[in-house]
């Protein structure tokens, strides 16, 4: 295989935070799209996420391979078809040579490359003093405003239950390792998973109480638990009371996703 090099966007994607760090602690080099050596045949670049930087790709010659690792969500193209279409737009406009995602029901739909993203074991440390039932890290959006006050304020508690605070940096490290579950909710009604999320619990040992998933997605199998955004309330509830089982498959999990399945090995496994 040739040589692996990512490419990031000089424009600053605050939602990617943890894609580049697991990119960093996996040791693989990075350069900037406008950098990307488009004469080298040795390389495969893959780039994420895609903007305005990736048009002059189209206008060379290349030699490089470039794949774009679409972390996005497919509703915000105006479903699957539509993504598949702009997407397939990209490769045509020779902006791209093929796109990777990570859900396994995307790339059924879409016929991408599926990758999953692996973790690492210094994206996050397991914490013992747990002070906060869940933690969420999501933005507002109208399915997830049960878990809001207004957009700009999660709930500090839900039907019983206490959240942790969003928050970047520090203060993110310590609520991660402070809270007990990791909580998730789609953003809209495709039932896609939030790869990153999943990582980043991982790496932290928490167990993860997801909304269903069209499909599960190796090796995301293990301590997870799923349910209907109807019963959110109860599923919250249930899991609290399993902790201690649910705790022994995040610890499964976090074996899994930083050893075997890590975010280098499952590139050399899947691509």
């Amino acid at each position: 295989m040739t040589d692996i090099v990512f490419a990031r966007t000089r424009y600053v994607y605050d939602s990617y935070t943890d894609f580049w760090k697991l990119v960093e602690l996996s040791e693989y080099p990075v350069v900037y799209v406008d950098e990307i050596d488009v004469k080298d045949r040795a390389k495969t670049y893959i780039a994420a996420p895609f903007n305005g930087e990736f048009f002059p790709l189209g206008e060379v010659k290349r030699k490089c391979k470039i794949f774009l690792w679409n972390l996005e969500r497919p509703s915000g193209s105006g479903g699957a078809e539509q993504y598949k279409e702009h997407l397939t737009k990209h490769i045509s406009n020779g902006y791209i040579d093929d796109v990777i995602v990570s859900d396994v029901a995307l790339a059924k739909i879409t016929g991408y490359k599926y990758v999953p993203v692996g973790s690492h074991k210094d994206l996050g440390s397991p914490g013992s003093d747990k002070k906060y039932d869940y933690i969420h890290l999501m933005c507002y959006s109208n399915r997830r405003g049960i878990l809001f006050d207004e957009p700009t304020k999660p709930k500090t508690s839900f039907s019983g239950r206490s959240i942790a605070l969003n928050g970047w940096g520090e203060a993110r490290h310590k609520s991660l390792q402070e809270s007990r579950f990791m909580l998730n909710v789609h953003q809209d009604t495709d039932m896609i998973m939030e790869p990153l999320r999943f990582a980043l619990a991982a790496a932290y040992e928490l167990p993860i109480l997801t909304e269903n998933l069209y499909e599960n997605s190796y090796p995301y199998i293990v301590g997870i638990t799923h349910f209907p955004i109807g019963d959110i309330a109860s599923a919250m509830l249930m899991a609290v009371r399993r902790y201690g089982v649910l705790l022994l498959g995040a610890k499964e999990l976090r074996k899994l996703v930083t050893g075997p399945y890590s975010f280098r090995r499952c590139i050399k496994r899947y691509l």
